[in-house]
């Protein structure tokens, strides 16, 4: 398949909607996921395990493009973000999206900045999102406070 674009976390929420936004256009995806390989809405799914390793190879056959991003939870995302680069540059993939955090170029040995500076040394083509909101927010990580107190606390200290 030609131009075949990879979405690494195709079953979560930013990657359910970049396929569909990719599909839209009329561009050949192939998702992975942490769970179980399927084929879904004619998205091709692959199994990918980014502590083990386990089905890189299978994901990466065929991609020329790709978009990266490492599950939250993990605290040292370089670990899992770092074998995807590689297999990237190993590949010569034409470009790769990497999206990290606001913020991960704030220390340069975070996680995140490290796979950032890997994949700007790579010689890939290469962007990096850093986004900061997502609505999905208010109703997880904020959902507390405001069923309890009818607000959100963010640190911005004064800013309304």
């Amino acid at each position: 398949m030609k131009n075949l674009t990879l979405v690494v976390g195709g079953s979560g929420v930013v990657g359910t909607e970049l396929i569909k936004e990719l599909r839209a256009k009329g561009v050949p995806v192939r998702a992975t996921s942490s769970k179980a390989a399927a084929n879904k809405d004619g998205v091709e799914t692959v199994k990918l395990n980014l502590l083990t390793g386990e089905g890189l190879t299978q994901a990466f056959e065929g991609v020329e493009r790709a978009f990266f991003l490492s599950p939250a939870g993990y605290a040292d995302q370089y670990k899992n973000l770092s074998p995807l680069i590689q297999e990237a540059k190993r590949r010569g993939l034409k470009k790769v999206v990497l999206m990290t955090a606001m913020g991960a170029n704030a220390v340069e040995t975070s996680p995140m900045r490290r796979a950032e500076i890997e994949l700007e040394k790579s010689g890939l083509a290469y962007n990096i999102i850093r986004p900061n909101w997502f609505l999905q927010n208010f109703h997880t990580f904020w959902i507390q406070g405001i069923k309890t107190q009818g607000r959100f606390s963010s640190p911005a200290a004064t800013q309304r």
